[in-house]
């Protein structure tokens, strides 16, 4: 029961057996309008309301949990059946005791929770789709996107394994529990008897295919109706008949076919069931035969038995026969597990070397920032994989330190969690006496060196120890392998990590996802690892092998976890917390730094240049080039610097010089310009570093020619807002140029240094290429009539927002008017459409929304860099999603005329000014190219921007 497929909730987590001992009936249809009001008419109550939608044998909505279960001791008493419910909700025996205990329920009721998702997955015939019938969700729901906003009539849609319709979608269902958290044990007959709201099942008219999804649980007030919510009726089927023999034992612990390493005791149990409530006793079977025939306890009344004195190396097979009162017997099925030896931990080689630090792809979070250069100068080995169960309770049984638990998911090659930072350190000393090495730790945390004197620097550190934040990321990366990915061996976070998305809401066992390019796994997710490190911000400057050793209130772990979203687990994430706290979602691996023997070592390349390599320079003609250098010995250093535009730059215009900087003025725009630096060190060393790059550029947006025609502007797929009726013709005269991106902060910030305008906020996302935000209309208007008057064309606006035409006269014509200017409402959509190229689709460029758009589901609650999405059919990116931009027009209450218009502009002064195509905030039908919003024209906020237009004259 629960999400098996990985996809869903973690309410619907974690995933557990779940047995039926009795069969039962369930609606083959949802109740109907026919059949409640039935009810109402035979007991005077007043019948519910049907939204106008017709009533027969649509299923009634707006019913209550207490009106449904009214109507089941209605149609119970009306069978002279006993009811199943008293007036406090609570279910009733035969004899009209109250009673927790499902199958002695006799008359009709509301299925439990269980028994609903049985049955829609489809009892003992089940084929194990995704939805109550298929995994196609149309075939079987009626849902958002087919069901026209409204009930249908029951049974239309095609029917699961068992003959029973509607149990994806149409309304939701009324089920008997209280609403609770799932238990990871196995269970029999379940049923939730306490709680503040009641289940509901199933999905509606109303809901997202992914909520009707048979493993989806909502809940609600026991009072309270809805327009999609309604239910279906059960009944158990009553058992006659003798002595009912127990269910054959499950659930075993040890689990079957387990690993379990570095211990020789273990504690087997397992679970049974009678039926008729018969005192149980077991026999046990156990040995090393495949068939297990040694009876190593009989007529025992625990279901645990302890095996001691165990050998290593060695498979055990074991059984139990479980017995009842009155004599009948059921024998359980063989189980093994395989008992090894603890090995040394795996570890894997990481080669010194040099990265950039922290948020390199501009989506992250604030302490993930600045970015900065770090040079690691010595190398180290670090665990391939996260330190285990297996490994950890071995520390614990040699030290005599209670093992932490396990949350019930199983230990073995699990990663180890409910460890604080201090448990870790104590692992490592633990694991460096076990070796002969010098301990990696004081009593008070500090790192020591192979004296035993305490050091701030890892590289001087013997023992195993937890790896500095800097290391940890460094190897997440792929050290001097990496391929530059977000998730550690990967841009698919799938494909590396266990996540809220996939873990099933627990730790999984360490090495099952890919590794990364170094070979070590789990780096993102499966569980966060403590760092050496104290938690501190980043500096921006260049650091080498950095170790935060300013004691604070937390320490750093790194990696992310299995109830994480993906985002914290990509490999520049960043947390911390006390060095006492424990988590089920907190563990660590271990790490050693390779002592370095040898003569004079030159020093390290130069690196963290500025401007970076092969960067854009726009709108300015001089540059301070700088960079950092380290000699490992600690020896002084000069610079000769080469600056030409060769791609191997010959020309020295700077020799032995001491800074670490270098002005270079007067530079040509639209160039590309080449520099190295070669370092000495004082002892005769000499590094000749890179070659790097940076282009200058004048400041000329990109922009795309779009061919006059006509269009129908509007809601054309029929389930838009009203502001988007009626659909009407619009015809385009001319020809026009738009922008091919929305305009970026690099654009705007060379105005804002041109006029001396203050720059807008970015909400700390960062600027370059991510489109501008936080300007009003009146800052777009300014920008547009900037962009004019520097490239000596006539002004769009005057001071009062009206467009002008080449003399400076005030026209409502967009075509009359030659500067840049923002683009028209008609413009915008006939352009996001695909102009004369148009294929129809619903998002600019395809009807995909992921494909082209950044919106709630994918931006991660900020703005991306312009053009990363696919384009639409002119080649213009983001015109769904990313922000909402700017249009020239007025919005004027909103609603089109159904007449054909010509070149259209809204001149009419009113409130609000429009803005079109959604935005990295909203949800995938505000990206829609026929969505249209509105706000004032001095009106901020932090997903609203624009993009430049210009008549073809």
């Amino acid at each position: 029961m629960g999400d098996t497929w990985g996809d869903g909730y973690y309410w619907e987590q974690p995933t557990h057996r779940v047995t039926l001992t009795y069969d039962f009936y369930i609606g083959k249809y949802e109740t109907t309008f026919d059949e409640y009001d039935a009810f109402c008419e035979a007991t005077g109550r007043s019948k519910p309301g049907d939204q106008g939608w017709g009533r027969e044998t649509r299923p009634v909505i707006n019913v209550s949990w207490n009106d449904a279960i009214a109507y089941c001791n209605w149609s119970s008493e009306k069978e002279k059946l006993p009811k199943a419910y008293d007036n406090n909700g609570n279910l009733l025996d035969k004899d009209g005791r109250v009673t927790t205990d499902i199958t002695k329920v006799l008359g009709y009721r509301l299925p439990t929770e269980a028994e609903w998702e049985y049955a829609a997955r489809g009892g003992n015939e089940s084929k194990g789709y995704k939805y109550a019938g298929s995994n196609t969700v149309r075939v079987v729901a009626w849902y958002f996107s087919n069901s026209g906003s409204k009930t249908h009539e029951v049974g239309e849609k095609v029917p699961n394994e068992l003959g029973i319709y509607d149990m994806s979608g149409n309304v939701r269902e009324w089920c008997s529990d209280w609403y609770g958290d799932y238990s990871g044990s196995a269970q029999t007959n379940p049923y939730n008897n306490s709680g503040y709201d009641r289940v509901d099942r199933g999905g509606s008219w109303f809901s997202f295919a992914s909520d009707s999804r048979v493993a989806r649980r909502n809940c609600g007030s026991p009072t309270s109706t809805f327009s999609d919510l309604g239910f279906r009726i059960a009944r158990t089927a009553s058992y006659e008949g003798e002595n009912k023999p127990p269910l054959s034992p499950y659930n075993p612990g040890s689990s079957d076919e387990s690993m379990i390493i570095g211990v020789t005791s273990v504690t087997l149990s397992w679970d049974s069931y009678d039926p008729d409530g018969d005192t149980m006793t077991y026999d046990v079977y156990f040995d090393t035969n495949v068939n297990p025939t040694t009876k190593v306890s009989t007529n025992q009344t625990e279901n645990t038995l302890i095996r001691s004195n165990l050998s290593y190396d060695t498979t055990y097979y074991w059984k139990v026969v479980v017995k009842d009162s009155k004599g009948a017997t059921t024998e359980g099925p063989v189980w093994r597990f395989i008992i090894q030896e603890l090995p040394l931990p795996q570890m894997v080689l990481v080669e010194k070397g040099s990265f950039t630090m922290g948020d390199t792809w501009g989506d992250g979070y604030d302490n993930e920032k600045p970015t900065h250069e770090v040079n690691l100068t010595y190398d180290f080995y670090i665990g391939k994989y996260e330190t285990t169960f297996n490994e950890y309770d071995a520390f614990c049984s040699a030290t005599g330190r209670i093992k932490p638990e396990d949350e019930d998911w199983g230990r073995g090659t699990r990663p180890v969690i409910k460890v604080s930072w201090n448990d870790a350190i104590a692992y490592c000393n633990w694991l460096s006496e076990k070796e002969g090495l010098p301990k990696g730790y004081d009593d008070d945390g500090n790192l020591l060196d192979k004296d035993g004197m305490i050091t701030t620097d890892p590289s001087k550190v013997v023992g195993y120890r937890l790896p500095t934040e800097a290391e940890w990321e460094y190897a997440a990366r792929g050290g001097n392998k990496s391929d530059n990915y977000r998730y550690s061996g990967s841009d698919d976070v799938d494909e590396v990590a266990w996540y809220y998305s996939n873990s099933r809401r627990n730790t999984q066992e360490v090495g099952n996802k890919a590794p990364n390019e170094l070979g070590i796994y789990d780096m993102s997710g499966n569980v966060w690892e403590w760092c050496s490190d104290w938690y501190g911000n980043y500096s921006r400057y260049a650091q080498t092998n950095p170790y935060n050793s300013t004691v604070g209130s937390d320490r750093v772990y790194r990696g992310g976890g299995w109830n994480n979203l993906a985002t914290l687990t990509r490999v520049a994430n960043r947390n911390y917390d006390s060095p006492t706290v424990t988590s089920s979602g907190l563990g660590f691996r271990i790490c050693r730094t390779v002592p370095y023997k040898g003569k004079n070592r030159p020093p390290l390349a130069p690196y963290n240049t500025n401007p970076s390599d092969e960067s854009m320079i726009i709108g300015v003609t001089s540059v301070t080039l700088s960079w950092d250098s380290y000699d490992p010995d600690g020896d002084t250093m000069t610079y000769d610097v080469y600056f030409d535009t060769n791609a191997n730059p010959m020309t020295k215009v700077s020799s032995s010089q001491r800074e670490n900087k270098l002005a270079g003025t007067d530079l040509s725009y639209n160039t590309t310009y080449y520099w190295k630096v070669v370092v000495k060190d004082s002892n005769g060393a000499t590094t000749e570093g890179p070659v790097w790059s940076f282009s200058t550029k004048d400041l000329n947006p990109e922009m795309v020619l779009v061919e006059k025609g006509s269009f129908t502007m509007g809601d054309t797929w029929g389930y838009g807002c009203d502001n988007e009726k009626p659909t009407h013709e619009v015809n385009l005269t001319y020809d026009f140029y738009i922008g091919k991106y929305e305009t970026t902060f690099n654009e705007y910030n060379a105005f804002c240094e041109a006029t001396g305008k203050s720059s807008a906020d970015d909400e700390n996302w960062g600027r370059g290429n991510r489109p501008v935000i936080n300007v009003s209309w009146n800052d777009a208007i300014a920008y547009c009539n900037w962009l004019s008057e520097k490239d000596k064309l006539p002004k769009a606006y005057d001071n009062n927002g009206n467009l002008l035409d080449k003399d400076g006269s005030i026209t409502t014509d967009p075509s009359k008017v030659v500067g840049y200017r923002l683009p028209t409402e008609a413009e915008w959509e006939y352009t996001a459409r695909g102009g004369n190229k148009s294929k129809g689709y619903e998002y600019s460029g395809s009807a995909n929304v992921g494909d082209v758009a950044w919106y709630r589901d994918n931006s991660d609650d900020k703005t991306q860099e312009v053009g990363k999405k696919a384009p639409n059919e002119l080649g213009i990116y983001d015109m769904s999603g990313n922000v909402w931009e700017w249009c020239s027009d007025w919005y004027d209450g909103g609603y089109y005329t159904k007449s054909p218009t010509t070149n259209p502009y809204n001149s009419t002064v009113g409130s609000y000014r429009v803005f079109r195509g959604g935005s990295w905030s909203y949800s995938a039908p505000g990206t829609l190219v026929a969505d249209r919003s509105y706000i004032v024209p001095f009106g901020k906020r932090g997903d609203v921007g624009f993009r430049i237009a210009r008549t073809v004259h």
